[in-house]
């Protein structure tokens, strides 16, 4: 009789092992996140279908969230006592909604989930670049998972190659030889329309001029802040090459040779509609179909890479590479180092293709030459393929955006647009690494920066347009009353907020 109870109680393990043997789903999990206005019904994703297939993690509980409001409200209302979802995915958080959730309760440390064994694929994306590890965390604690994309948008110059050729102009290479193809541009009719029409370059703000602060070697944020290799920060606004960096731009506002309705006027009033008349020597845009510009002349127009400065080359890359707040774990989660190695099968390059493709051969299929392309019709793509059967769009995806999944999809005019801005980004970085700061260091930039950025802001633009002379005492009163309204303690907060995290890998 005892032989018999052991030999019944072994089959009984032999067969609790069976499932994951077999690959079969584990213990069903819940989720909730952000999807927004496409109004797909995670329900019947085929996406988590053929996830719980690849990984044998389902999930059986969705609550998608399709308005913005109503998903801040019901964020704000988490409560680590209350209902809540295992995971939040699309999660849609804000740094500091992570922070206050973290705080409260309703959020876990990810940071020792973080391993070879749950998480190979991210763990294999951060041994390789390992300053990530600086944006993802949060005094040590890694409160959310990104979005790891080498190639995401950026604010790039595209100019005119047709009208390069007609003035038998080369691209310009620095300054000195931007300026030389911006006088030719609005001096030498080179569209052809017999009338003095031509806007070397325009632009949308002051924000969007100053990405040709790399032309006089400079690379700063939003905050006017720079980082050097050994971690250092400093605010360049108010050095000597700042100061050339303006005094340029005047020259080429009191020329003309740069929109004057670009510090005032939005995209949407100079929008150009007549591809057989364009005004436009040089525009700026994150992508060619994000520019002012007709698609008929898209082929006109080629990113120009960034200029040189003593003979090197620099540009600001506008968003890095991670964006943190998609994808986070509560603790109501039983088991945090399942959902775990589900979320990391994104980060790997199958992963990226499911959730943004669909399945080969099904949605999408490999060409000889290695590209991709979708096989259905692209009208019907959004039905049929889009929505039922990926899971992109709506909100950010954490995992890593392969490059693949742009440099080889098979429409010509993207992979151009694609391979172009490829080209930029392997110069572009990061003026400083984009830290996540504590609920205090927030308040105290939130307390000192709007009075910076205002006064910096208007002044510039006012030395810009001559409104203000630049001279050596307008500088000298600018540069003074930069420093007193705080720059020192925004440069201080960044550093220290570096220095935590920059270990914490």
């Amino acid at each position: 009789m005892k032989r018999l109870s052991a030999a019944l109680l072994a089959l009984m393990m032999l067969l609790a092992l069976v499932p994951a043997a077999l690959g079969e789903e584990s213990s069903p999990f819940t989720m909730a996140g952000f999807e927004g206005s496409s109004g797909r019904v995670w329900e019947n994703s085929l996406f988590f279908k053929r996830m719980a297939e690849r990984t044998g993690v389902s999930f059986n509980s969705f609550q998608p969230f399709y308005d913005h409001t109503e998903y801040s409200r019901w964020k704000s209302a988490l409560d680590p006592k209350g209902e809540l979802p295992d995971v939040l995915f699309k999660a849609s958080l804000s740094d500091g909604e992570a922070r206050t959730l973290f705080d409260r309760g309703v959020l876990i440390d990810l940071k020792p989930y973080i391993n070879e064994e749950v998480m190979p694929n991210l763990c294999a994306l951060l041994k390789d670049q390992p300053a990530l590890w600086t944006e993802m965390t949060l005094e040590g604690h890694v409160i959310t998972l990104p979005v790891i994309d080498s190639l995401q948008l950026n604010d790039a110059l595209w100019i005119n190659i047709k009208w390069l050729e007609a003035l038998k102009m080369e691209k310009p290479t620095t300054a000195e030889e931007l300026t030389a193809v911006l006088r030719a541009f609005k001096t030498m009719d080179p569209n052809m329309n017999g009338r003095s029409d031509e806007i070397p370059l325009t632009f949308t703000g002051l924000w969007e001029l100053r990405f040709l602060q790399h032309a006089f070697g400079l690379n700063m944020n939003d905050y006017y802040l720079t980082a050097d290799a050994e971690g250092i920060v400093t605010a360049p606004i108010t050095s000597d090459q700042n100061r050339a960096f303006l005094a340029w731009l005047h020259t080429l506002w009191d020329e003309g040779l740069i929109d004057h309705s670009g510090l005032l006027t939005p995209d949407s009033m100079r929008q150009v509609t007549d591809s057989k008349n364009v005004p436009y020597g040089i525009v700026f845009g994150p992508a060619w179909s994000n520019t002012i510009m007709p698609a008929e002349v898209s082929g006109d127009y080629k990113v120009l890479m960034p200029l040189q400065y003593n003979g090197t080359q620099t540009y600001r890359s506008l968003l890095g590479q991670l964006t943190r707040g998609c994808f986070a774990v509560t603790s109501a989660c039983r088991d945090p180092e399942t959902v775990l190695r589900w979320a990391d099968d994104l980060y790997s390059r199958d992963g990226c293709f499911l959730a943004r493709c669909g399945e080969q051969d099904k949605e999408y299929r490999l060409n000889e030459d290695g590209s991709w392309q979708w096989l259905a019709a692209t009208e019907n793509l959004n039905r049929d393929v889009i929505l039922p059967a990926t899971i992109d769009g709506g909100a950010n995806l954490h995992g890593y955006i392969h490059p693949d999944y742009w440099l080889r999809f098979d429409d010509e005019s993207i992979r151009s647009e694609k391979e172009q801005m490829a080209e930029l980004a392997a110069i572009a970085t990061e003026p400083c690494p984009q830290v996540m700061l504590t609920a205090d260091e927030a308040q105290k930039l939130a307390d000192r920066w709007p009075q910076i950025g205002v006064y910096a802001e208007t002044q510039m633009m006012h030395f810009v347009t001559g409104d203000v002379p630049l001279n050596d005492e307008t500088w000298a009163d600018f540069c003074a009353q930069i420093q007193a309204l705080g720059m020192d303690d925004v440069v201080a907060l960044w550093q220290g907020a570096l220095d935590r995290e920059g270990g914490a890998q």
